[in-house]
């Protein structure tokens, strides 16, 4: 009789180890997905990234060629002001366009669910507001006016 009392209540500590276990390994298996979606997007940034730097090598290398072919000084100050101009016209844009690629893919970070486990049902957890200080309330009144 105490062998009975004995195996049930491995069987249910073997079911309860069962369920965490599973728990745990759904957790895994969405962080990892998390983690594989974040690398996808940080590697898509770095690959746009590179292009852009190629492709500014590329045009500095052109422009170098043609100031070799310059035959008064008057083209080379122009092709110098053009090489200048589309050298911050491209950096501005690559600079903006990473900004607000890293912006997305940090909004993005931010609104991944964190499960939370509480009486046996999953909730999403929720981030606490930071406290009201006087200095930020008065900061937004400022920034509504």
């Amino acid at each position: 009789m105490s062998e009975l009392k004995h195996s049930d209540g491995v069987n249910d500590a073997i079911r309860l180890d069962d369920a965490v276990v599973t728990v745990m390994l759904r957790q895994a298996e969405a962080w990892a997905s998390a983690q594989s979606r974040l690398l996808s997007d940080v590697e898509q940034l770095w690959a746009d990234w590179t292009t852009w730097q190629r492709e500014a090598m590329e045009a500095s290398n052109r422009t170098l060629q043609r100031m070799g072919e310059c035959r008064n000084l008057a083209d080379l100050a122009q092709l110098h002001q053009h090489w200048i101009a589309d050298t911050t016209r491209r950096a501005t844009l690559n600079f903006g366009t990473l900004a607000n690629d890293a912006a997305a893919l940090t909004g993005r970070i931010g609104k991944t669910e964190r499960p939370v486990f509480a009486a046996g049902r999953r909730q999403a957890a929720s981030r606490p507001e930071p406290p009201q200080t006087s200095e930020s309330s008065t900061l937004q009144r400022e920034a509504a006016k």
